[in-house]
C-alpha cells in the first residue's frame, strides 16, 4: 500500500501478537480436542440413527441429520449474537474446556432422557437430541472465532464432522 507521496505504508495489525500466540504444546492439545469433539459428534450422529431406527420407525432416522445441522447452526448463531466479547489469554482455553465439558455431558444425558421417555413424540425426542449438537456448534464456532489465524489447521482436524 502506498501513501500520497508514493512511500510504502504498513497496515496496522488487527490483533496483538502476544494475545494470538500459543505455544506448540497448547496448539497440539487444542487440535486434539477439536478432533475428539468432531469425532464424537460424528459417532453420536451415527449411533442416533441406529437407536432411532429401533425406538421409532426407520424413516425417522433422517431427522438426525436435520438435528445435527440445526444444532451446529444454532450454536454458531448463539455465539455471534450473545457472546460478543472474545476472552483473552488462558480464559480462552478455560471457556473452551467448559463448553467441551457441557457437550460431553449432554450426550449421555440426552440419550438417557430419551430412552426413559414413555411418549412416542418425535418433537420431544428431537428437543433432547438437539442439545448436544447445539453445544458442539458453540464449541466449534468459538474455536474458529478465537483462533482465526489457525483456521486452516482447525478445519483440517475438524474433517470428521
Amino acid at each position: 500500500m502506498r501513501s500520497n507521496n508514493n512511500q510504502k505504508v504498513s497496515l496496522p495489525l488487527l490483533e496483538l501478537a502476544h494475545d494470538n500466540y500459543i505455544n506448540r504444546r497448547t496448539l497440539w492439545v487444542l487440535l486434539a480436542g477439536i478432533f475428539l469433539v468432531s469425532f464424537s459428534l460424528l459417532t453420536f450422529e451415527i449411533s442416533l440413527t441406529r437407536v432411532l431406527s429401533v425406538m421409532l420407525f426407520y424413516h425417522y432416522v433422517f431427522i438426525v441429520i436435520s438435528l445435527a445441522l440445526l444444532g451446529l447452526g444454532t450454536g454458531g448463531i448463539y455465539v455471534y449474537l450473545f457472546r460478543r466479547r472474545i476472552p483473552h489469554g488462558y480464559n480462552r482455553l478455560s471457556s473452551l474446556a467448559l463448553i467441551a465439558s457441557l457437550f460431553s455431558l449432554s450426550i449421555p444425558l440426552s440419550v438417557i432422557v430419551m430412552t426413559r421417555l414413555a411418549a412416542d413424540s418425535i418433537l420431544l425426542y428431537s428437543f433432547f437430541l438437539f442439545i448436544p449438537f447445539f453445544f458442539a456448534g458453540i464449541f466449534l464456532s468459538e474455536v474458529f472465532r478465537m483462533f482465526p489465524a489457525l483456521s486452516s489447521r482447525i478445519y483440517g482436524v475438524d474433517r470428521p464432522s
